[in-house]
């Protein structure tokens, strides 16, 4: 009896272990998630604040830094969490985010005179940004206020249209869109990611041709009287045809 007693201790000790252990490796598990779902929202968020900067919009840079340092924050305690597990590095901000920070605190604030400490907003050319079409690129031409110079952005004509083909399916669902919905784009259903700078290049294009509108922080919609896919394609060629002149 005291050995059957003994082989039923050794049983519950071993049912006890595998228990614990399945525990454990599900909270890895989840830990391990959620590692990678704050480490993706920060690569998303870096991704804004170049988007951000390219497109002059300077006010939302430095709480896009913030958010960003926090999110790297959390990715630290996450690895911590999981033990100092040697297969998963934290992220850290990179210094390409503080210089954006210093970038737009010097262009997005007013300049200080000296004599008077009177603040006048720098405000640029008008005509800006300007859309081209190159060959099979999309180019915009937009005002550096730094270097009060002109400086270019470029997309592949591809970009274009097939954010007019994922928009105009919104359009066919009678949904106003955001661009978390949209992005990542791929060029083709099932082809290569385009780099989300291209795509709001492009959306910027589409906006100045009066064919999608912006609401405010509730999105976009579609506002073109044709198929926007072929609206894009003649507006295309229109463009084109002005280069060639």
């Amino acid at each position: 009896m005291l050995c059957a007693a003994l082989s039923a201790d050794t049983g519950n000790i071993g049912t006890i272990d595998i228990i614990a252990s399945l525990a454990y490796n599900s909270r890895m598990d989840l830990l391990v998630q959620a590692y990678k779902a704050v480490q993706d929202a920060e690569h998303r968020i870096r991704s804004l604040l170049e988007q951000a900067v390219s497109s002059g919009e300077y006010d939302a840079v430095v709480p896009l830094v913030g958010v960003a340092k926090r999110l790297a924050l959390e990715c630290r305690g996450v690895a911590v969490a999981l033990d100092g597990d040697s297969t998963i590095s934290a992220p850290s901000v990179p210094s390409s985010l503080a210089q954006c920070a210093a970038t737009a605190a010097t262009e997005g604030e007013p300049e200080v005179s000296t004599s008077s400490r009177a603040r006048a907003k720098k405000k640029a050319p008008a005509g800006y940004p300007k859309f081209i079409c190159q060959g099979d690129e999309l180019v915009k031409i937009g005002w550096s206020k730094t270097s009060k110079s002109e400086y270019e952005h470029r997309a592949p004509r591809v970009v274009a249209m097939r954010l007019a083909e994922v928009l105009e399916e919104f359009r066919a669902n009678g949904r106003m869109l955001t661009m978390d919905q949209v992005l990542p784009l791929k060029r083709e259903p099932h082809g290569n990611e385009v780099p989300d700078y291209q795509v709001y290049l492009c959306l910027a294009w589409l906006r100045a041709l009066a064919l999608v509108e912006k609401h405010g922080r509730s999105g976009y919609s579609v506002i073109s009287r044709e198929n926007l896919p072929q609206a894009v394609e003649n507006a295309w060629q229109r463009y084109s045809a002005k280069q060639q002149k």
